[in-house]
């Protein structure tokens, strides 16, 4: 019976560390699109049109939605 819990702990284990692999990758792929994101809402950088904004709206949208059966596309 000890040896079910250790196999059951085991599978619950690696199921955790491979979400947490995913969630570290899409954070990496966010990352830089924050950091876009951030720089566009400064007040003092005009370099930024709408249609700059759009698809920056669009790959965060697609990045935050990616891996997701129901997104919000």
């Amino acid at each position: 019976m000890s040896g079910d819990i250790v196999k059951i702990q085991a599978e619950h284990w690696s199921a955790t560390q491979l979400k947490l692999k995913a969630l570290n990758e899409k954070m990496a792929d966010l990352a830089p699109l924050i950091l876009e994101a951030a720089e566009q809402l400064d007040p003092d950088s005009s370099s930024y049109d709408a249609s700059q904004r759009q698809a920056l709206a669009q790959r965060l949208k697609a990045a935050l939605c990616a891996d997701e059966p129901d997104s919000m596309a």
